[in-house]
């Protein structure tokens, strides 16, 4: 029986065709010697060099590049990338995936190999088929999870199985996902200009160290601030541990609180709350000094601080301690497992206004919090669907 996925387009029956990777295209790489002999890295120039670190999530990142102008260009043809290429990460973070949407840009480099189609295939299509977690799961972790350090060779990225149906279907497939992938983009930016919003505003609305005001207030508020101690200025607890033996990792019925035990995220849950609509602060780990709030009951662990009985402004202080998030972390002693001392954390210094300020700038912060958290909502309702829908219409 031909194999079909659940969801076509109007128009289209036939059935797909099952092809090896480097049956319709070239699958190449940046040779070592090629590396070591003709590239030349710098921090300036026009021409990028792109890393494994460069591919992320379908997008080519340049947050961090290597520039080659220096290179000796004409012993690296074949890295020279063209639009529509599709970049492909063969060692360590094995299988990320991106487009070259421009010519005379970028190049190869090491731990990267190059997809070029030679015929009949939609380089948009191609890209949404292995980027499916169904295809990672079943084509290329069975291929590196016995190694200590994941890497495919060119061969193995050639016998990939890939199933394609008419070009003109491939065409309408690619394209759907183009437009999703850019809708996401879209809410994405949006997310992180309010996320740069609340950390300009965490500057401005609390004053600088050595400073009694901040460089931006609201109408009617004059007053200097006061300085005191973080430990004279709210009570702080540490939590009781639970082991990870005795947490479900999921929620469920019985096990329905989550617990904070250190960390950015919960880790794990569990049968029975012991705090409720609290701050935290991360007391162990490499995140330890982490600033976090959740709405609702859960079980705070062993590694994890607590803002007890507040009398302030909540969201003021969440966003007081979020404003100082740099200054806790630097109190992390230890050299194996770091960890935050509870006299320490106590006696960090910070400053505070009168209670109606406080209000207003509590206020601000939980508004704007509120935007971010309603807009990190979209882009994962967004990335579930685009994810069912690969699920869907995908053999």
């Amino acid at each position: 029986m031909t194999k079909q996925p659940s969801y076509r387009f109007a128009g289209y029956t036939e059935p797909w065709e099952e092809k090896k990777l480097g049956d319709f295209s070239d699958v190449t790489k940046l040779a070592g010697f090629e590396f070591t002999n003709h590239v030349k890295y710098s921090s300036t120039g026009s021409i990028i060099a792109l890393r494994g670190l460069n591919i992320k999530n379908g997008n080519i990142i340049l947050n961090d590049v290597k520039y080659i102008d220096e290179s000796d260009f004409s012993k690296l043809h074949r890295s020279k990338l063209i639009i529509n290429d599709i970049m492909f990460t063969y060692v360590g973070t094995v299988g990320e995936l991106a487009i070259i949407e421009d010519n005379n840009k970028f190049y190869l480099a090491p731990n990267v190999s190059r997809i070029r189609i030679l015929n009949d295939t939609y380089p948009y299509f191609l890209m949404q088929y292995m980027w499916r977690k169904s295809f990672y799961q079943s084509v290329i972790f069975p291929l590196i999870a016995t190694s200590s350090q994941p890497a495919l060779s060119m061969e193995n990225i050639r016998k990939f199985n890939i199933s394609l149906p008419s070009l003109p279907e491939q065409t309408a497939i690619g394209s759907f996902f183009q437009d999703i992938d850019q809708l996401i983009s879209l809410q994405q930016r949006k997310l992180e200009v309010l996320k740069e919003q609340k950390k300009t505003y965490l500057k401005l609305l609390f004053p600088a160290k050595g400073q009694t005001k901040p460089a931006l207030r609201f109408a009617g508020f004059e007053d200097d601030w006061k300085e005191v101690k973080l430990g004279d200025f709210v009570e702080i607890s540490k939590g009781i541990q639970r082991n990870k033996e005795f947490l479900s990792p999921n929620a469920d019925n019985k096990n329905c609180y989550p617990v904070y035990n250190g960390g950015k995220q919960e880790s794990g849950y569990t049968d029975e709350f012991n705090r409720e609509g609290n701050i935290m602060i991360s007391e162990g780990g490499a995140s330890a000094g982490f600033v976090n709030y959740f709405d609702g009951k859960y079980w705070s662990g062993g590694h994890n601080f607590t803002i007890d009985e507040l009398e302030n402004n909540i969201h003021y202080v969440l966003a007081l301690l979020e404003s100082q998030q740099q200054e806790l972390y630097s109190l992390q002693v230890g050299s194996g497992l770091p960890n935050i001392q509870l006299n320490s954390l106590k006696k960090v210094i910070i400053a505070f206004p009168d209670f109606q300020e406080q209000e207003a700038i509590g206020s601000f912060f939980q508004d704007l919090d509120k935007a971010i958290a309603k807009q990190e909502e979209k882009v994962k309702n967004l990335k579930e669907s685009k994810q069912t829908l690969l699920r869907k219409m995908f053999i």
